[in-house]
């Protein structure tokens, strides 16, 4: 029964909330067939690192896609699901909600949208919480960066199972080409230092 609800757990964080943010205010990238047009296709696999120092990345590859190329610890793994793609730590489970796990989603804002980024982002915060009642914003912080971009921050938490889960999000536009990079563990998370290299280590591009 608990294993079900851990389940439930990763779907409504995963899919509602990672994606959810995007769907209401902007429009996913699409992946096909055609592996050129993928969402998250990777490029040409280069694993040099540009000029930046690493303290808490270990062997530091970073991987090149599409719109965008980030670094991450060589032996972490990168996987697609649900239009996301997911970092896990070589003992990350991906299938329980509480195991730590990063995510990068991307989207494009539609060209009739007039509200700013700031009022999706509330918007789409605040039909999270309907949906969860639980869900609590600790923070909200509007001078944070992704790479070079700036970005909005985004903490939240919510009690399963007496247990505290806890989401922290970076959002960045650049144009109308939206980013979304998040981390998602039990209360403190232990690799967090590695998810603010990351992010620091984040460069878009435009297709």
């Amino acid at each position: 029964m608990i294993r079900t609800d851990y389940k439930k757990v990763l779907l409504i964080f995963c899919t509602i909330f990672l994606i959810s943010l995007f769907v209401a205010g902007c429009q996913k990238e699409q992946a096909t067939n055609n592996k050129e047009n993928a969402s998250f296709e990777n490029q040409n696999g280069n694993q040099n690192v540009r000029a930046q120092t690493f303290v808490y990345i270990t062997n530091p590859q970073r991987v090149e896609h599409k719109t965008f190329s980030i670094v991450k610890p060589k032996d972490w793994k990168e996987t697609e699901y649900n239009s996301a793609l997911i970092y896990l730590p070589p003992n990350g489970n991906l299938n329980d909600a509480f195991s730590e796990k990063f995510s990068m989603m991307g989207g494009f804002i539609p060209e009739n949208e007039t509200r700013s980024f700031k009022e999706i982002t509330l918007s789409e915060i605040e039909n999270s919480k309907s949906a969860m009642p639980n869900l609590q914003v600790i923070e909200f912080n509007e001078t944070a960066r992704l790479g070079r971009i700036d970005a909005i921050k985004v903490v939240l938490n919510t009690k399963i199972q007496n247990r505290t889960l806890v989401i922290t999000q970076l959002r960045a536009l650049q144009g109308n080409k939206a980013y979304a990079f998040s981390m998602q563990c039990e209360e403190r998370c232990a690799d967090s230092n590695i998810f603010y290299e990351m992010a620091q280590s984040f460069e878009w591009k435009n297709p």
